[in-house]
């Protein structure tokens, strides 16, 4: 009887997109939780593809640079001002450093896990809504839903995308989070600019059309989107989450400037105001915790990611994420830096959510 082992091409994508569905869980269970197990299957991926003799790059110098700054800034600040959480500080780094170099030997195989966890997410926010409608509250960290939502369609592998879009789309509005409306814009302008549409865009826009008129009409949004409301009028509340909060929250790092910042902590992630958790802003919370430069280092891979790389929406979506939250340098932190992994080696054609995708 011949024996069954498991192909050592497909295991590094295997392990990796395993450490991937733990980084998706902690929607559920906090990332704290699991790092040690995330960091080991990256490394044990990038081991075997090694040993087995697996091509390997480090990637193009307009990613390896500012990835090298931001490293860099941390272990300098470790090394000049020592801090109580130093060892996390750099156990988190590491295990960004790892993500990037699992992801570049792996390619879009390291998503294997991505499309069924974001079905189930969508599922349960449709779920969740229907037995809520008449007094939805949000009782969840949907920013951390929407984005793995959005981002989860985007980097599905999977071919027939658009039934993704069209299960993805009527979840995000459900959700009742402002952030929610602006990821859909961003899709929304990215997709006309790349002329990312044929007659299979229709279905998911007029279900999302159909959903938006009864949810008006049978007074579903104005309850679901009503925290939505209260955060853009209101000046301020007990949690900071207003427009009057944030402001507050980007004020709170631009005065304390500092060359090297005031220490990296990825950990803090909780909502009191007048502190580092309060900068619900990706580019400035890097401005507080590590100065310009690795400010300056992420907004250039940013850039550069949508110009030069045909991950235009996923880049697209981790800006307007990171316009009024921190959790794409937090909590899904691991993600961004798969995406820059993938999207450095896997650059062969456009990347479409309804068109097919062509080769160049």
């Amino acid at each position: 009887m011949e024996r069954l082992v498991p192909d050592t091409d497909k295991l590094p994508a295997l392990l990796a997109g395993l450490g991937l569905f733990l980084v998706l869980l902690q929607v559920i269970i906090p990332l704290d939780t699991y790092i040690g197990y995330i960091f080991l299957l990256m490394v044990f991926s990038i081991l075997i593809a090694l040993i087995t003799k697996k091509k390997f790059t480090l990637g193009p110098l307009w990613m390896i640079i500012p990835i090298g700054i931001i490293v860099g800034i941390i272990a300098l600040r470790v090394l000049v001002f020592p801090e109580g959480q130093a060892n996390y500080s750099l156990g988190f780094v590491s295990l960004l450093v790892m993500s990037y170099l699992a992801a570049r030997i792996c390619g879009k195989d390291i998503f294997w896990a991505i499309g069924p966890t974001v079905i189930i997410l969508s599922l349960a926010v449709i779920v969740y809504a229907g037995l809520n409608w008449s007094t939805w509250t949000v009782t969840y960290n949907y920013n951390l839903v929407i984005a793995i939502m959005a981002l989860g369609t985007i980097l599905c592998p999977w071919k027939r995308k658009w039934l993704l879009v069209t299960l993805v789309l009527p979840s995000i509005f459900l959700t009742g989070a402002s952030i929610g409306i602006v990821a859909i814009g961003v899709i929304v302008i990215i997709m006309i600019l790349q002329r990312d549409w044929n007659k299979k865009a229709l279905v998911p826009l007029a279900l999302l059309g159909l959903l938006v008129i009864g949810a008006v009409s049978t007074g579903f949004a104005q309850t679901a989107y009503e925290r939505a409301h209260n955060i853009v009028t209101e000046s301020t509340n007990g949690e900071g989450v207003t427009i009057g909060g944030r402001v507050e929250g980007y004020k709170f790092a631009l005065q304390e400037f500092a060359l090297l910042g005031h220490g990296y902590a990825p950990q803090r992630t909780a909502q009191p105001t007048s502190d580092i958790r309060s900068i619900h802003n990706t580019p400035l919370r890097i401005f507080y915790e590590l100065g310009p430069l690795a400010m300056g280092a992420w907004l250039f891979m940013m850039l550069f990611g949508i110009i030069r790389t045909r991950w235009k929406y996923a880049y697209g979506v981790i800006i307007a994420l990171g316009l009024f939250d921190h959790m794409m340098w937090t909590w899904l932190a691991p993600l961004t830096f798969i995406i820059l992994g993938v999207s450095t080696m896997d650059d062969n054609g456009r990347s479409y959510l309804f068109r097919r995708e062509i080769a160049t």
